[in-house]
């Protein structure tokens, strides 16, 4: 299995569920002899709430989805050519549909069994405003592979252009899905806990790693010693090896000599 399968597999998880995912595939990939398998997968970083909402866009409404990405291509056109009214009745559709997927992110969410705070819901719409000016991103948020909340501060080159543009009827940020207050509220602390032990486990992975690698120095380093003790022994003997030979050779030049001296 290549690494997009694998990192769309995993994104498609709870991130309580990322890292154990996570190392347990890069583990297999290790004991298949794909080393370098293995690191991508270590180094794929487990999604915030934010990212999984969007990433659960990405599979479950993925046409709405990408009208909006396709949007980000007309808006770019549109600034190109400064056409202004263009850009604003692009823009208005643009809020549109940010405001549906985000009320969408949600409800899917709301089916997963979490309940996205409004913080949350405010930092998914940012990210698929994002997705619009960063074709990068754009493809991560298609592939359903998003790992953190993204920011948008302009749309690409001609972000001032964009700006410009009048958009007095924006929407106020989406609300929380419906609920009370004291829902919500503990729906924020379970994410917390989740995103706090997430991180110790992370913590820990790392924390092993590091010991192992250690270890793993120590015993080289030992290895290493034993290696040059044994050079030394060997280079003594070497040299024992070649005065001996030259003994040899200079008895070998006298007897050679005796013997011709005989049979003059």
């Amino acid at each position: 299995m290549q690494l997009e399968e694998i990192a769309a597999e995993l994104y498609a998880l709870d991130p309580a569920q990322f890292v154990s995912a996570r190392d347990g595939r890069a583990r297999a990939a290790r004991a298949a002899g794909d080393k370098p398998l293995a690191t991508a997968i270590t180094r794929l970083r487990r999604p915030t709430v934010a990212a999984w909402a969007v990433n659960l866009l990405a599979r479950n409404a993925s046409r709405e989805l990408g009208a909006l990405l396709d949007l980000g291509e007309a808006l770019g056109r549109a600034q190109r050519t400064l056409a202004a009214e263009q850009m604003r009745t692009l823009a208005g559709q643009r809020r549109t549909a940010v405001n549906a997927l985000t009320h969408t992110a949600a409800h899917l969410a709301a089916e997963s069994g979490k309940t996205l705070t409004e913080p949350v819901l405010q930092a998914v719409a940012r990210t698929l405003n994002a997705a619009l000016a960063e074709p990068e991103l754009a493809e991560r948020v298609r592939a359903g592979v998003v790992a953190a909340a993204a920011d948008y501060a302009g749309f690409g080159p001609a972000g001032p252009e964009l700006a410009a543009v009048p958009d007095a009827d924006a929407a106020p940020p989406p609300p929380v899905v419906p609920g009370d207050a004291l829902t919500a509220a503990t729906s924020a602390l379970e994410s917390a806990r989740t995103e706090r032990d997430s991180a110790r486990a992370e913590l820990d992975r790392r924390r092993a790693d590091v010991a192992g690698l250690a270890e793993r120095i120590a015993a080289a380093r030992a290895e290493l010693d034993r290696a040059e003790e044994a050079h030394r022994f060997a280079a003594t003997g070497l040299t024992a090896a070649e005065i001996a030979v030259d003994r040899a050779e200079a008895e070998l030049g006298r007897a050679e000599a005796a013997v011709e001296d005989l049979r003059d």
